[in-house]
């Protein structure tokens, strides 16, 4: 494997990935098959950010696509947030040029750019600050994400939440993608003027509703409890959920909200009042954010079809072989023992590796 790859520096943000002329002009020959999946993967990113990488990004990707002769096929990989907040059954078919999510809108993406830059120079003009601009562009594009609720529930920064259980958490496992990748690959090769549009998905085959991810979330922290400096283990509680988010809302602010401004009262004598205030109040303003995030998950409405998805499942035995390696089929998952055993460990050592460079950071 190492003989046949070759990587290059590029970006996609930049006309033609910004790779030398002589670069595209020899590797415009050689490429057969060309797989976008780069991207920003930040569901709390600055809008200017994603919307450079994930929107322009794949027009450059296409525009150097158009430049390769001998391309058999391109292949693009979104995220499902790619159909929005629709409801009832989405359907595998392509959008259209300019096709808004929203009815009555359409999508032009050079008025996104003239937005993103008329709001970053209105804010120059208000003031030089970076810190304010990469805040308010963070509010612009502000999006979603369910790992950061892992974490915080070990940290015990999750006393009360949303969540409803009748909901399905249309999850899928990053190899099960791969797999339905180099399947289609291995299918539609080669296969001019065709388009196919695949949902790896997996919530008509195999549905994770938010009980199970609640009750797996459990099952962890109760086997793998933290322990404290002291090597005192620490017993995390379970959290009060709400089902509709007002509900959860009006319970901050009577829970919380009233008690932090009174605090924040007493915090002009300094001291510990105002050390108590800054840490209670971050922790409250952090519960809000996780929750706008957390929401759209929540009440997310949709379900999509995979009628495309299980005809190219039939193929890994069909065109393959019974034993292929390359199974897609989401019907193999326990969901709770692949969220206990592999899912939330690998989102803990994740977050455990990133505080650690963050604290090497520091001491650099």
């Amino acid at each position: 494997m190492k003989d046949k790859i070759f990587p290059l520096a590029g970006d996609m943000v930049c006309e033609n990935c910004a790779l030398p002329s002589s670069t595209i002009e020899q590797i415009s020959k050689e490429i057969d098959v060309i797989v976008s999946v780069a991207a920003t993967t930040s569901f709390y990113e600055r809008y200017d950010v994603a919307l450079a990488s994930n929107a322009l990004g794949v027009a450059h990707v296409c525009h150097l696509a158009n430049k390769c002769g001998n391309l058999k096929m391109l292949l693009h990989v979104s995220t499902a947030f790619v159909a929005g907040d629709q409801e009832g059954l989405l359907m595998e078919k392509p959008f259209k040029s300019g096709e808004s999510l929203r009815k009555g809108y359409n999508l032009d993406i050079q008025a996104e750019i003239k937005l993103v830059e008329n709001f970053k120079s209105k804010l120059r003009m208000q003031s030089s600050n970076d810190k304010l601009e990469k805040k308010k562009m963070k509010e612009l594009g502000l999006k979603r994400t369910i790992d950061m609720l892992y974490v915080a529930y070990n940290d015990q920064k999750l006393p009360c939440f949303i969540a409803d259980h009748n909901v399905i958490s249309d999850m899928i496992p990053g190899d099960l993608v791969i797999n339905a990748m180099m399947v289609s690959m291995a299918i539609h090769w080669d296969q001019h003027g065709g388009q196919a549009i695949y949902h790896v998905t997996s919530g008509h085959r195999n549905p994770l509703n938010y009980s199970i991810t609640e009750e797996s979330l459990y099952e962890y922290f109760h086997a793998n409890p933290r322990v404290s400096n002291g090597g005192r283990i620490v017993k995390n509680k379970r959290v009060l959920l709400f089902k509709k988010y007002t509900h959860f809302h009006l319970y901050m602010i009577l829970r919380y909200k009233i008690a932090l401004e009174t605090l924040h009262v007493m915090s002009v004598f300094g001291g510990s009042f105002s050390k108590n205030y800054n840490k209670l109040n971050r922790g409250y303003n952090f519960l809000m954010l996780v929750a706008k995030l957390y929401a759209p998950y929540v009440f997310f409405k949709g379900c999509f079809d995979d009628t495309n998805m299980r005809k190219l499942w039939a193929t890994t035995t069909d065109k393959l072989n019974e034993d292929s390696m390359f199974d897609c089929d989401p019907a193999c998952i326990n969901w709770s023992s692949y969220l206990v055993n592999t899912h939330i460990p690998a989102v803990m050592v994740n977050s455990r590796n990133a505080n650690h460079m963050k604290k090497a950071n520091k001491i650099a």
